[in-house]
């Protein structure tokens, strides 16, 4: 219906009709009547469909609806179409989630690599060597306890704050230039419509867990888990709230497949002093984050060597570097939806879908607490 893949298309508005007392006739058999209003930048691939631009229903019985949504038939840029062809052509829905940092939102970030010793020219890889390799996949039956040796990062918190954790590997529209012989070693290399070579993703489990369970944990003995997707960013698909007492959290960064290898960077968004290890630390931009002194020994030094010595286990195992956050806001959003062909049409759901992306675009920039942000979760399916 005149839309392009893979292009992507922002979410502006939607709205909703009360048909019957509005006094207009049906659309489709229904008395409620509900459009979105999407943006389109490519100057092309707008719906062809119904109440698209050149739809005739804006003209004649449904010209009030016209009225209400401002609609100008000379416009571009812009279009708008009925919700349940929404959900039938698009198959994806990202939601930008935008912090104020420093206050009260903080930010750490973390980089780090997935690697894989490669044999000498006599094919032989010496054990300390083979001791670097952490590009292990995922838990598998045939090898259980390989996954423990994907890049670690411990966690540990003071007291309880939310965070949010973002998982990236490099953005496919930078990547060339000395990277491009990143390419020829399987590293994260994309193609020049910026898809990507892996599936990347997190597990995020409590130290005594890990330890009491090791290669024998269940996904239920997980805290959290951020599903593998072949995209730049993946994250957990709602705010976690970390407490004292389950610290120090483990997180194991994660290919879908053994052997990828390639660089990634952990962020965490918390409001209240963690501190990590494992990694090498981003500083992150001053504007963003103030880092002062003044409470860096009283937790670095009291809180965290009270809780690594609870930690026990093989301290080789223990990831290496430091860092330190704090605090933070709920910024504002913009969603945006992608075109590929859906592998089904609308289903029982789409109401709450709907309802949850009005919420979305109607309260943009407004604070949410917990539970509306996890009843949106749940409504979105996620």
């Amino acid at each position: 219906m005149g839309l392009l893949t893979p292009h992507a298309y922002t979410v502006l508005e939607l709205r909703e009709f009360d048909l019957k007392r509005m006094g207009l006739e049906r659309f489709r058999e229904e008395w409620t009547l509900r459009l979105v209003k999407l943006r389109n930048p490519w100057g092309k691939g707008d719906f062809t469909g119904p109440w698209g631009p050149k739809s005739e229903l804006w003209r004649g019985k449904y010209e009030l609806i016209a009225k209400e949504c401002h609609f100008r038939d000379f416009e571009t840029g812009s279009f708008w179409m009925p919700a349940n062809d929404f959900f039938t052509k698009f198959n994806t829905l990202n939601v930008c989630r935008i912090f104020k940092t420093p206050d009260p939102w903080r930010a750490l970030r973390f980089q780090d690599a997935w690697r894989k010793t490669v044999p000498d020219a006599a094919g032989v890889i010496s054990p300390k060597e083979l001791e670097l390799d952490n590009a292990m996949g995922p838990p598998d039956r045939k090898n259980p306890s390989a996954w423990l040796k994907n890049p670690q990062f411990l966690v540990f918190v003071k007291e309880k704050t939310p965070c949010l954790m973002v998982l990236s590997q490099k953005d496919s529209r930078v990547i060339g230039g000395a990277q491009a012989a990143i390419r020829t070693k399987g590293g994260a290399v994309l193609d020049q419509f910026g898809k990507y070579d892996k599936e990347i993703g997190f597990a995020v489990a409590r130290a005594a867990v890990v330890r009491e369970k090791g290669s024998r944990m269940k996904k239920s003995d997980f805290f959290a888990i951020a599903r593998f997707r072949r995209d730049r960013d993946v994250s957990t698909p709602y705010t976690l709230q970390l407490s004292p007492k389950d610290s120090p959290y483990v997180i194991f960064a994660m290919t879908s497949d053994p052997g990828m290898v390639g660089g990634f960077a952990l962020n965490l968004y918390v409001k209240a002093d963690v501190f990590v290890r494992g990694g090498e630390r981003i500083e992150v931009l001053e504007h963003e984050h103030d880092d002062s002194d003044d409470d860096v020994d009283a937790f670095d030094h009291e809180a965290v060597e009270g809780m690594e010595e609870a930690v026990a286990g093989n301290p080789d195992s223990l990831p290496g570097a430091s860092g330190r956050s704090g605090a933070g806001k709920d910024g504002e959003g913009v969603s945006s939806a992608s075109d590929q062909p859906a592998g089904a049409g609308p289903g029982a759901g789409d109401s709450d879908l709907y309802k949850a992306l009005f919420t979305i675009c109607t309260e943009l920039g407004q604070k949410l607490d917990t539970e509306q942000k996890r009843g949106l979760a749940k409504a979105l399916g996620l």
